[in-house]
């Protein structure tokens, strides 16, 4: 993670076949521009609560380990992360911004 950019992209997409769900992800960008993932999870659905508890748990993996980088996320999902990033990664140290990339397509 410290070699890392501190740039985070995060996405959710549906998982087709007999068991269905959502995969969440989470990548970062390597010092050689290469995707690196941080985090998956498989939910139920893509809900607030789900977020919640993904992001709950990328911030253990990482959030201590970034000492006082200023975090950058990249999403398409507004509604969600506007709130969610300020109450779970925001303290004394740690900045974050939050691009937000509505869908093109």
């Amino acid at each position: 993670v410290k070699g890392c950019r501190s740039f985070i992209g995060v996405d959710g997409t549906f998982l087709r076949g007999p068991y269905g769900g959502i995969l969440l992800a989470a990548i970062a960008l390597d010092a050689d521009k290469g995707i690196f993932p941080l985090a998956v999870a498989i939910v139920e659905s893509e809900s607030t609560e789900s977020w919640t508890y993904f992001m709950k748990l990328l911030d253990s993996a990482i959030g201590r380990k970034l000492g006082d980088k200023t975090l950058t996320f990249m999403s398409d999902k507004q509604k969600v992360f506007s709130p969610l990033l300020n109450c779970i990664f925001y303290n004394d140290k740690l900045n974050v911004l939050y691009l937000w990339c509505p869908s093109i397509f």
